[in-house]
Order: C-alpha cells, then sequence, then structure tokens
C-alpha cells in the first residue's frame, strides 16, 4: 500500500508538467525519468511478490519483512516484549565472531532502536548462559532472529536498479525507431511548393483519387528531392527482441520462468530449457532456502512454526505451450512445481 512509499522517496521525479514540454530536450528527460520509475516499481513488485509466509504473529508484516530483505539485504524478528514479536529492518552492532557472524544486532524503524542477540538453532544455549549470567530476565539482551535475503546478504535492489536501466534505454530505443518509421523521407522544397506537397499529402492519406496542382507548381514539384531517412523496419523487431532479451535475463536472475532467447524462432530443444530451468532454479533457490534455514532457527528460538514458500509454483512450459516439462523440478499436471 501507500503506506510503504516511503521507501522509493529517494528516487528522482521529473516535476515536469504539460505547460513545460515545449523543450523536446526536458520533455526526453521526462520520459526517461517516468518510464525509469514505472519499471523499477513493477520489477520490485515482482520480486517482492516471490514468497509467501505462514504461520507469523498478528504483529509481524510479511510484506514489511520481504522489502526490508530486498532493500537491505537482511530483516530480523525481535521479541519486543514476553510473546510479542516484530519484523523489522536490522543492523549488526558488534564485532564479528570467530566465524564473522555477529552475535548482537539492532533492530531499526520509525521511532525504534534496540538491540537484540542475534540466535540461531545453532547458538540457542549462548543466550541460556547470558541469561543466567545476567542475574535477571531483565538486564538479559533481548532475543532476535535474523534472515538473509541470500547467502551474500546482499541487496538486490541493486541488481533491479541494473535492469531498470537496461530496459529503460532498451523501451526508450524501441519509442525512437517508432518515431522514425514515421518519417520514411525527408522532402527538400522551396517555400513555394511547401503547402502544396503539403496538400499532396495530405490528399493522399484521405484517399483522394487524385491530386490537383497549377502548372507552376507542378513544375517545381518535379524538381522536389526526396531524401531517404534510411530507417530499415527491422530494426524495430531487432529492438523488440532486445529488450525482451534483456527482460528474460532479468527473470533468470530473479528465478521466474520465461523464454531466454526471444530471438530464436525455432522450438527450444530439451537440453536448452533444462540449462534455462536449472539456473531459475539456483537463482531462486539461494533465496528460498535462506528463509527455511530462518524458519527453523524460529522454531528453535521461539518454538514457532512458520513457513515459507513459492508464492506461485509455476514450473510450465518454459518453451511455448504444450512443450517441455522439466521432470526434476517433480512438475505436476497443473504445471506447479513442488521443489523444497
Amino acid at each position: 500500500g501507500g503506506e510503504y512509499m516511503w521507501l522509493f522517496n529517494h528516487f528522482p521525479v521529473s516535476g515536469i508538467t504539460a505547460k513545460d514540454r515545449r523543450s523536446l530536450k526536458r520533455f526526453a528527460r521526462y520520459e526517461n525519468e517516468r518510464q525509469w520509475i514505472d519499471m523499477f516499481n513493477r520489477l520490485t513488485s515482482i520480486v517482492l511478490n516471490q514468497f509467501k509466509w505462514e504461520g507469523l504473529p498478528p504483529t509481524c508484516d510479511p510484506y514489511f519483512f520481504e522489502t526490508s530483505l530486498l532493500f537491505r539485504g537482511d530483516a530480523c524478528f525481535i521479541e519486543d516484549k514476553p510473546e510479542r514479536l516484530l519484523s523489522l529492518p536490522c543492523v549488526p552492532m558488534s564485532g564479528m565472531s570467530i566465524y564473522y557472524s555477529h552475535p548482537i544486532y539492532r533492530a531499526i524503524s520509525l521511532h525504534y532502536n534496540e538491540p537484540f542477540m542475534a540466535l540461531d538453532e545453532h547458538n540457542i544455549e549462548m543466550y541460556e548462559w547470558m541469561r543466567k549470567t545476567a542475574g535477571s530476565d531483565e538486564s538479559a539482551p533481548k532475543r532476535g532472529v535474523v534472515c538473509k535475503d541470500n547467502l551474500m546478504g546482499y541487496s538486490l535492489i541493486a541488481t533491479i536498479e541494473i535492469y531498470t536501466d537496461k530496459l529503460v534505454d532498451a523501451a526508450r530505443t524501441i519509442d525512437v525507431v517508432s518515431k522514425q518509421l514515421k518519417i520514411p523521407s525527408i522532402i527538400e522544397t522551396t517555400p513555394e511548393t511547401k503547402l502544396a506537397v503539403q496538400t499532396a499529402l495530405q490528399d493522399i492519406d484521405e484517399n483522394t483519387i487524385a491530386v490537383y496542382a497549377g502548372q507552376k507548381i507542378a513544375q517545381q514539384l518535379r524538381e522536389t528531392k526526396s531524401i531517404p531517412v534510411g530507417i530499415n523496419p527491422a530494426m524495430l523487431t531487432a529492438a523488440w527482441d532486445h529488450f525482451n532479451n534483456t527482460m528474460s535475463a532479468f527473470y533468470t536472475a530473479v528465478g521466474i520462468n520465461n523464454l531466454n532467447t526471444a530471438d530464436k524462432k525455432e522450438r527450444l530443444l530439451t537440453d536448452e530449457v533444462n540449462s534455462n530451468n536449472d539456473a531459475i532454479q539456483q537463482n531462486l533457490g539461494y533465496r528460498l532456502e535462506m528463509r527455511k534455514q530462518f524458519c527453523r532457527d524460529m522454531k528453535a528460538v521461539f518454538g514457532l512454526d512458520i513457513s515459507c514458500d513459492l508464492r506461485y509454483r509455476d514450473t510450465e512450459v518454459v518453451a511455448s505451450k504444450g512443450g517441455v516439462k522439466d521432470g526434476r523440478n517433480n512438475t505436476d499436471d497443473a504445471g506447479s512445481t513442488n521443489a523444497s
């Protein structure tokens, strides 16, 4: 909803209105920024909607949690009060252990800043030791569990920005080529013949059976030169192929099925489909596994049975309708994948 739009406020907004569009350069900049914002928000929405959570406490917002994971690379559940968990962004607070992990994190949000001990299924006994050392539950640090979006804790919003740049550039190329195709040639005229040429072209557009011109104008029209602009209609097809291939590359990078060879007209072979499926599974699998590990840690630390899975299990035909299905994906008759 709109309450999360503050996350996007650091991206530029043109502010150009209709009355300012006389300048082609400024309007081009306006179109570039408008398409960038549109493309960025659409790609971000796709990635945010890949996973679904079940069994979360009512005080935890799964959308905000996924947003934190995407924009920051990690997020946490912190026990703010006994039996009350919050799902918030977090940052490391302490130095690293011998395994290069941070034992202490800080949960942060608007008007919220609380340190906590980052626990998992392997170090849960450490908290019990610290609680006994503190002498009372009030003096013991808060408990929390950190979830990473991927193995590197890398913010994939950078990936979305990179592909947004590429896709907007490809889309603007399509716009430019489309406009150039509207001008098949440039006509060299004199002030006297300009109106006659314009009238002739208008009559042609209106399917007039004949175009009439005076003898003097007709003579001048014979001397008029037409300069071809040299735009090949195939350039538009090539531009669309480039756009579709770039979009397919983005889908593969974030683990979404796609046709990764838009320039190929023939049916994809089984090996090509399987190769593309492998890349998709790898790019999606490492993110899903981190969330499943988080669920195991939550069970060990708080005793909660929560789960995370793919929102759409749609490993269907990669090539075309009725095409090859990859049996290794355990695809059922409905075209869904039961990977874990």
